[in-house]
């Protein structure tokens, strides 16, 4: 079923950027390949090297467009790839969250193509920023309106105070305050319950919003969203429609607490796409009383498809607009 909800992910997504599938692609890989590790890199590769084989055929220079999206052979070319087929032994690499490095091999192991590429979201789905972050409201209104937590496995857990248990390891986001942590009261000495309790709310809040709580279909998010030249989206999505999609895109969320405010709990949410490069990034009130009134409207300020790299400077930049208010 998540394979399923991931590969409908991936075609919203394309369908809202190109309206109809493209035409003119290589057929590189098997769907069982495609179906194990669901991504739209797949669909980029086998468009990119057609359309740079294309261009050569009818006497183009494909160095130039390689060139500007900073696409680098190792080995062979794109006429290389009018020889693959799906049976093709591939592979895949991510160098440090940058570049992806895209290698075929023949039956005897020796390399017949070998490619670097940035990691660029802009790049891998081929539209500008401005384009692709206009799509997110239709994204995220596509997803199902009913959520189901996944059930808890077997995992480390270190003890913070009497009956809180916090995930263990932790991952840290660049920002110390802003972890992938979420935390647990034991049930019995073997089985753990994530914390959903009016007592604890700051542990509430954050596993609500990473996933770990059932029956939350009635809570609403109320979002704006910044997009290119200062405008704002409007809209109001489920909670739950918000959740399938950061589990739809394979997302590693990050949650940091920012105030404590009189209106409620004001927290930072980054959910990272770990195949294209970007990141969105929610800055949400959460009510007092969201705990008891499962049917609430949650605020959330959003700032979309975030380069990896620039998400530091776009939390200091909105710190610093706030501040001027």
């Amino acid at each position: 079923m998540f394979r399923n909800r991931t590969i409908m992910a991936v075609f919203l997504l394309l369908s809202f950027l190109l309206g109809k599938a493209e035409e003119g692609r290589f057929r590189l890989f098997s769907d069982e390949v495609k179906t194990a590790y669901p991504s739209v890199v797949y669909d980029f590769l086998e468009t990119y090297l057609y359309r740079l084989d294309s261009l050569h055929r009818e006497g183009g220079l494909a160095h130039p467009s390689m060139m500007l999206d900073k696409v680098l052979f190792l080995k062979g070319g794109s006429s290389v790839a009018r020889h693959i087929t799906p049976q093709t032994s591939f592979s895949i690499t991510k160098m440090e969250d940058k570049m992806f490095n895209a290698v075929w091999k023949d039956s005897t192991g020796v390399t017949l193509l070998d490619m670097v590429f940035p990691a660029s979201y802009e790049l891998i789905l081929g539209a500008s920023k401005n384009k692709i972050e206009r799509t997110m409201e239709k994204q995220l209104k596509a997803m199902p309106l009913s959520f189901t937590p996944d059930s808890l496995v077997d995992m480390e857990v270190k003890m913070l105070a009497d009956s809180v248990f916090q995930s263990q390891p932790v991952t840290i986001y660049e920002i110390e305050s802003i972890s992938d942590a979420t935390y647990y009261s034991r049930l019995d000495s073997t089985m753990l319950q994530p914390i959903f309790d009016s007592n604890q709310k700051w542990y509430s809040s954050v596993n609500l919003m990473q996933g770990l709580i059932a029956d939350i279909d009635d809570y609403q998010l109320y979002i704006e969203q910044s997009v290119y030249e200062f405008d704002t989206l409007k809209y109001t999505i489920s909670l739950s429609q918000w959740l399938n999609y950061c589990r739809d895109m394979r997302a590693s969320v990050y949650i940091g607490l920012e105030e404590e405010r009189e209106d409620g709990l004001m927290i930072l949410l980054l959910a990272q796409s770990n195949d294209l490069g970007f990141k969105h990034m929610l800055s949400m009130i959460l009510p007092w009383n969201f705990v008891e009134k499962r049917n609430t409207i949650l605020k959330a300020k959003l700032y979309a498809y975030i380069p990896t790299h620039n998400v530091k400077t776009y939390y200091q930049e909105r710190d610093r607009k706030e501040i001027e208010k």
